[in-house]
């Protein structure tokens, strides 16, 4: 600590008491000298009392946990940049000041925001690299997960197992609702994982659910959702060639599916494994209600895409302008079965 407040004091930003503390000016320009060390951060304002905003937080914290502490080995600054602000012309005077580069977090690619910001800020001359989870951003310096290889880990280890019908399930509010980047990336994985088996593709299995339950975490909304899938799982195991393999977009996907299956009177770990992803299920409140661990699901390794985002970054500044730099960063597959 004592040691952060006397580089806080070599650089201006505060000044030591005769007798004891630290003394922050009223008014505190920022040196060049800081700036010229220092990355901005922009990402979602985060409201901690909203569930859906809970969900997302640990997967966020964990990038900024990589990106805080790649930063610091890296002897640089970080400054979290709140992006109304960031984008209503902050930036500029940033940028002027000698700011070394810029950081979006994944949030800010939603929506039609991101192109006009990263042209304005090559216009000023501004490193950005995005965490894009899955979206094809051309031009633009990103870091990914790469959900292609996660999928096919998971399809690989189904199929040593003996798993030859994995379907995949869905919840969504509307049969044709929007396919977001990352899952079509899925996609991909699982086709090769069932080409390099030798495997039948399955298709989609969507399952419509009211717009109450969507995200929502409580019993009732389990319970909901679970009696829709049974009806629709049902249909599937009742079928001359059924299913013996299920995956689900997320861990919290896989509570109500595998509430769905025991009702039926299979076992969702042993009989028709359910498998899902982000490695996230002890951490669920559905545990509470329905005491489920995936038979296998993968890790992102988000802190790990936090750090992989400043070596992009560093490797940009190095390099000057040129050609974009996409790098994919390897999931882990986390088997919960011998």
């Amino acid at each position: 600590m004592h040691g952060a407040l006397e580089q806080l004091a070599s650089e201006g930003l505060i000044r030591p008491l005769a007798r004891r503390g630290w003394l922050r000016p009223a008014v505190t320009p920022v040196p060049g000298a800081c700036l010229d060390r220092m990355v901005g951060i922009v990402g979602r304002h985060f409201d901690l009392g909203e569930l859906s905003t809970r969900q997302a937080l640990a997967d966020s914290v964990a990038v900024y946990a990589g990106i805080i502490s790649a930063l610091g080995r890296s002897h640089l600054h970080a400054a979290i940049l709140q992006p109304d602000r960031a984008l209503g012309g902050d930036l500029d005077a940033l940028a002027g000041g000698g700011l070394r580069g810029l950081l979006l977090m994944h949030e800010m690619v939603e929506g039609d925001a991101l192109r006009p910001l990263v042209g304005h800020l090559a216009r000023l001359r501004l490193p950005v690299v995005v965490h894009a989870d899955g979206e094809d951003l051309p031009g633009i310096d990103t870091v990914v997960s790469d959900h292609a290889a996660g999928c096919h880990e998971l399809v690989r280890w189904l199929n040593r197992r003996g798993h030859r019908r994995i379907l995949r399930l869905r919840e969504q509010l509307v049969e044709t609702a929007s396919w977001p980047g990352w899952l079509a990336d899925r996609d991909r994985g699982y086709a090769d994982g069932c080409r390099e088996a030798g495997i039948a593709e399955l298709p989609w299995l969507t399952v419509q659910v009211p717009n109450a339950t969507l995200g929502a975490d409580d019993a009732a909304s389990l319970d909901m959702k679970a009696r829709i899938i049974q009806s629709h799982l049902h249909a599937q195991l009742a079928g001359q060639e059924p299913p013996d393999a299920i995956l689900v977009p997320s861990d919290r996907n896989a509570f109500a599916v595998a509430v769905a299956l025991r009702r039926l009177g299979v076992d969702p770990r042993r009989e028709v494994p359910v498998c899902g992803y982000d490695a996230t299920a002890r951490a669920c409140r559905e545990s509470a209600w329905e005491p489920f661990v995936p038979a296998a699901s993968v890790d992102r390794d988000s802190r790990g895409i936090g750090v992989a985002m400043v070596e992009v970054l560093a490797t940009r500044i190095e390099r000057g302008p040129g050609d974009s730099i996409v790098q994919r960063h390897p999931p882990r597959l986390v088997p919960d079965l011998p």
